[in-house]
């Protein structure tokens, strides 16, 4: 249950950026970058698989009776109802041919791929992790190999104040198997069902400790790479944190341009400016101002 989430999300987490004006242009305006899940660095996320005979407790007329009034029209998608028109038609067709053709596994594959196709396109999702900005991981992954920036932000919220919203914040669970959503999860539980989807990847990623803030509907299902949002109440950046192949005190060419762009966003939302120091055997932050 969401409620069972609310003490164990962070007080703080970190998204990395690649030094772009671009991408400090966007932060500048205190907006954040939510991507497809097209542009996703993992090729699995967001995968699913579709059995539609699965936990059937119900004869069909009577999943059909209790379907068509929900669904007098094919629904549009909104944070409480997030079923797009495509797939209510494709949760019909199921109905209306009473499975002929879904029995098989060709024919469970063909639903499935185009409920995995219709369900990238009605979400985009922002990544931050739990893991310290001191993991040398983090930074060769998504710190343009230690020549980025980190911003930290304060949490504070309630996940149960997020459940109707348009913008939910959300932990991943790591699996080695994606999710397989049955008719009556998908039709009926619509929501937890996106939700189970949205927040399963594969095992091999555990180590990012990763949360991600979702969008649902108009805004995320009308972008076509991504969207930016305003950085919402309950996340409050607190630090920028440049990477240790920036700890240097001359700069030179982009080294120098990447310095100054991570600089310019802490300049503008006043925030501390530090820089990830190689150590020894560890990586450390050091606060510049």
């Amino acid at each position: 249950m969401e409620s069972e989430l609310v003490s164990i999300v962070p007080r703080k987490l970190y998204r990395y950026e690649k030094a772009t004006e671009q991408r400090a242009d966007t932060l500048c305006r205190r907006q954040l970058w939510a991507s497809k899940p097209a542009f996703f660095n993992d090729l699995f996320d967001c995968q699913l698989d579709f059995d539609p005979f699965a936990e059937l407790s119900w004869p069909l007329p009577r999943i059909r009776e209790v379907f068509e009034k929900l669904y007098t029209d094919d629904s549009t998608s909104s944070a409480a109802w997030p079923l797009s028109p495509e797939i209510v038609r494709q949760l019909r067709k199921c109905l209306d041919t009473e499975g002929d053709g879904l029995r098989t596994t060709i024919g469970r594959a063909l639903v499935s791929a185009t409920l995995r196709e219709e369900f990238a396109q009605s979400v985009a999702a922002c990544c931050f992790f739990a893991a310290a900005p001191t993991d040398p991981l983090m930074w060769a992954h998504y710190g343009d190999n230690h020549r980025g920036f980190c911003v930290e932000y304060d949490v504070a919220v309630d996940l149960r104040d997020l459940i109707d919203e348009p913008i939910r914040l959300m932990e991943v669970e790591y699996s080695s198997r994606r999710p397989t959503l049955s008719f009556p999860e998908l039709a009926f539980s619509p929501v937890q069902a996106m939700h189970r989807v949205l927040r399963t990847k594969q095992m091999n990623w555990a180590y990012e400790r990763e949360y991600r803030v979702v969008l649902q509907g108009a805004s995320a299902r009308d972008a076509i790479r991504g969207v930016a949002f305003d950085i919402p109440p309950w996340l409050k950046p607190a630090r920028v944190i440049v990477g240790a192949r920036l700890d240097n005190n001359m700069h030179f060419g982009e080294d120098a341009e990447r310095f100054l762009v991570a600089q310019r966003v802490a300049d503008v939302l006043e925030l501390d400016f530090c820089v990830v120091k190689k150590a020894e055997n560890e990586l450390r932050v050091a606060r510049l101002r």
